[in-house]
């Protein structure tokens, strides 16, 4: 089904010639492109390749709604290249940016990502979630969401400590509270939940994960903005935050009272 319009999608846009544009042909195919943010390393953050990519892996593998997003290199350099999102058209205007969302509404109209999307935070220790790395359609009646940004999260960048040390600093913290140890800002959702309906089908998500994947995940990033040892401390890291989500969860219930509410069981999958 077509998206109407108002809502994300990704363009597609094609060559052009003195006959216009190469549309496809009777095969079905035609060269073009899709437009996409490209984000590189930087002193200010210097792990942002490691960092989007084992979320952005990970994230998309729980089911949350990331943009698909890939390894380019331009001169030798790596990137990482997510799709325009940006429900924009018009190519004279800022698609640099979109409206920050209202995490109250999310929080009404989407429970079930948004549960997720703070279980997430808290597994990758992302302390970079505030109401702008968020995306909707329509900020006052939104009918999709997108996650994105998360360059901040795991080995960190922009506070210290980063790297493997942050990874140490962060081992049995929730890592989305703003505090001192943590840096950044306090996850706009962890407030704005509404319902703990969801809480132990996202526990039971995370705790699920392989740890092969895991692994796996980890080592890809090697050589392309983190060393082997560094992708050996995540994947440790990694492993032992998905086997005490519960706790780690249950260390933000002084920041929301609702968190307090829960107990933690297992549930069984629900098709």
């Amino acid at each position: 089904m077509a998206k109407k319009p108002g809502q994300f999608f990704y363009r597609a846009k094609f060559r052009e010639n003195a006959s216009g544009l190469q549309l496809p042909g009777r095969d079905g195919r035609a060269l073009g492109y899709v437009p996409a943010y490209h984000r590189v390393a930087t002193n200010y953050s210097p792990f942002c390749i490691p960092n989007e990519l084992i979320c952005y892996t990970l994230g998309r593998f729980l089911g949350l709604p990331i943009p698909p997003c890939s390894i380019t290199f331009f001169n030798d350099q790596p990137y990482f290249s997510c799709l325009d999102f940006n429900p924009n058209e018009n190519e004279d205007e800022d698609e640099d940016e979109t409206p920050a969302i209202n995490p109250d509404v999310c929080a009404v109209k989407f429970p079930w990502e948004c549960t997720g999307i703070l279980f997430f935070d808290i597994l990758v220790a992302n302390p970079d979630r505030h109401e702008g790395n968020l995306a909707v359609d329509d900020i006052d009646n939104p009918k999709e969401l997108i996650v994105y940004d998360h360059d901040q999260a795991l080995f960190g960048g922009g506070n210290d400590p980063i790297g493997v040390p942050r990874l140490r600093t962060l081992w049995d913290r929730p890592g989305i509270t703003g505090g001192e140890a943590t840096g950044g800002s306090e996850c706009c959702l962890l407030r704005s939940l509404s319902t703990i309906e969801y809480f132990n089908e996202w526990r039971n998500r995370i705790e699920d994960i392989p740890n092969w994947f895991i692994k796996d995940t980890c080592n890809s990033v090697i050589g392309i903005g983190a060393e082997k040892n560094e992708a050996k401390e995540v994947t440790a890291f990694l492993v032992h935050r998905k086997n005490t989500i519960r706790n780690l969860v249950q260390l933000c219930k002084y920041a929301a009272p609702l968190i307090a509410t829960w107990r933690p069981d297992r549930v069984l999958f629900r098709p």
